[in-house]
C-alpha cells in the first residue's frame, strides 16, 4: 500500500471494515476485523448457563480461601503469641 504508518494502516483497514459492515458485505475469516469487533460480540449464555458456569467458579475458589484464612488466623496467633513473650521479658 506504500503507507509507512501502522496507524494510518489501522485506520484504512477500520473503515474499510466499516463500509462492509454498514453495506452487509461478508467478511471473511482473514479479513481485517477491529478489536472492537471482538468486544461487542460477545456470544451470550443463557442464565441458567451463567448461573452454573458462577457457582462453579465459587466452588473452586473455597478451598483456596479457607486456606487462605486458616494461614492468616495461623500468623495471627503467632504474632500474638510472640507479643506476649516480649510483654513477659
Amino acid at each position: 500500500m506504500g503507507i509507512n504508518s501502522v496507524g494510518h494502516r489501522l485506520t484504512i483497514l477500520k473503515s474499510v471494515y466499516d463500509v462492509k459492515k454498514a453495506q452487509d458485505v461478508p467478511v471473511e475469516s482473514d479479513h481485517y476485523m477491529p478489536l472492537s469487533a471482538f468486544r461487542f460480540a460477545k456470544p451470550r449464555a443463557s442464565p441458567g448457563v451463567a448461573a452454573n458456569t458462577s457457582i462453579s467458579s465459587r466452588r473452586d475458589r473455597s478451598p483456596v480461601l479457607k486456606c487462605d484464612i486458616k494461614r492468616h488466623q495461623t500468623a495471627r496467633r503467632a504474632d500474638t503469641a510472640s507479643r506476649r513473650e516480649d510483654e513477659s521479658l
